[in-house]
């Protein structure tokens, strides 16, 4: 007898997103291996960020779009078609409704109106993999309200943990802390705070995400500094955590420094007008460029048209947080190079001096200094990019994490 092939749906947001090219990975991993996987998308194929025809063949026939709006009117309309279309599910969709009480009327609409459109499905999968706790959450209230026997699992990333609308975690999170079976946070910390707001230890399994190194190239492992300066390239959506004001002043320190170096930011994002006005205050226009958003390939050529890749991360006033960045995972496997900072679980796949540079969240000064070593230390950049390689080969490659997580599967069908 072969291995099961459970039924596994994927729940997301909104499908396809640019900056979440880890969901995609995974499902193609798991596809790869045999199993049958689905992609449920909360909101329509409207948000998407591209049509998912460009993802491939493999996911044709495998997305459905749930279409909750977005409005909280349209919400209520959604649920009032619903409920003429199928009265029976009265009870259930007010139970919904109801599991989130004492939380804003939006929230308590998104809820009933997820449910009402998982009604229909939540019998048709063995598994629901979630990736962010808010999904998760939504998930774990739909599959109550259909009495769902099936497994949940729920991938914590960084915002779902830290952000100050989610706090505190043991009362948002406790429709999800009673139904889901597997959390599967991205690093330590995040096991630590998911313990700590309540979830059974036994049920929380830190997973990395993992990028496919036998398709990112290997060769050259350090490219030559160009002759038009040293290439540094940050790529992240141009949000707070991401750190773009504190490399843009390390950035006019090296410049003041008489060094020449070039940048690329690749990515787009609600602060790209302040971003934009910082490269003007700092007099940075002519070597800085701001590349916008870009598909995953082209992102990847980008990475390796430089020297090094450098991700400030910071602490968000909201709270926001990184789990650990699949683009430095990304960078480290085409052999590139990269700085960033002791910030969340970064540490856990980037060690000072060994596979990369660290400097403390929000200091310039210490950012330009770590550039300025790899500017003058070809031997150390090239150190650096054969032990960065090698840390994400031995802990964060796609193919084994998808094992790994394809075993938590079938232990929990087991159960």
């Amino acid at each position: 007898m072969g291995e099961p092939n459970p039924k596994v749906a994927y729940v997301v947001r909104r499908f396809p997103v640019r900056s979440q090219t880890f969901v995609v990975n995974e499902i193609k991993d798991h596809l790869r291996a045999g199993f049958e996987v689905d992609v449920l998308s909360i909101q329509g194929a409207d948000t998407a960020d591209f049509p998912a025809s460009e993802l491939g063949s493999e996911f044709e026939g495998r997305i459905v779009y749930l279409n909750v709006p977005t409005k909280a009117v349209r919400k209520l309309e959604q649920i009032a078609s619903n409920l003429l279309a199928r009265p029976r599910h009265i009870r259930s969709i007010i139970g919904a409704f109801r599991a989130i009480k004492g939380e804003p009327l939006r929230a308590r609409l998104q809820a009933a109106a997820v449910a009402a459109r998982m009604l229909e499905i939540a019998h048709e999968y063995e598994i629901f993999h979630c990736h962010f706790g808010d999904v998760g959450r939504l998930v774990a209230i739909a599959l109550e309200a259909a009495a769902s026997r099936a497994k949940l699992a729920t991938t914590f990333h960084g915002y779902d943990v830290t952000k100050s609308q989610f706090q505190p975690l043991d009362r948002y999170y406790r429709s999800l802390i009673a139904r889901c079976d597997v959390l599967l946070p991205v690093n330590d910390i995040w096991s630590e705070k998911l313990v700590g707001a309540g979830f059974r230890p036994s049920n929380v399994v830190v997973h990395h995400m993992g990028v496919d190194t036998a398709e990112l190239d290997k060769a050259p492992v350090v490219q030559p500094k160009t002759q038009s300066g040293f290439r540094v390239a940050l790529v992240g959506r141009m949000v707070e955590k991401k750190g773009h004001e504190f490399a843009l002043a390390a950035l006019s320190e090296l410049r003041a420094r008489g060094f020449e170096i070039v940048a690329d930011f690749v990515g787009d994002g609600p602060l790209r007008d302040s971003v934009t006005r910082l490269v003007a205050r700092y007099g940075l226009a002519d070597c800085v460029q701001m590349s916008g958003a870009c598909d995953h390939p082209a992102t990847l050529e980008k990475m390796r048209q430089a020297d090094a890749i450098i991700l400030p991360s910071v602490t968000a006033r909201n709270g926001d947080m990184e789990g650990i960045p699949v683009v430095l995972m990304e960078a480290m496997a085409i052999g590139r190079p990269v700085i960033s900072t002791r910030h969340s679980g970064i540490p856990e796949l980037i060690e000072h001096g060994v596979s990369g540079l660290l400097v403390d969240e929000r200091d310039a000064r210490q950012l330009a200094e770590a550039m300025a070593r790899l500017i003058e230390d070809p031997d150390l950049r090239t150190r650096l990019a054969l032990g960065g390689r090698s840390k994400v080969e031995e802990g964060f490659d796609l193919e084994e994490q998808g094992r790994a997580l394809r075993s938590i599967y079938i232990t929990l069908l087991d159960h």
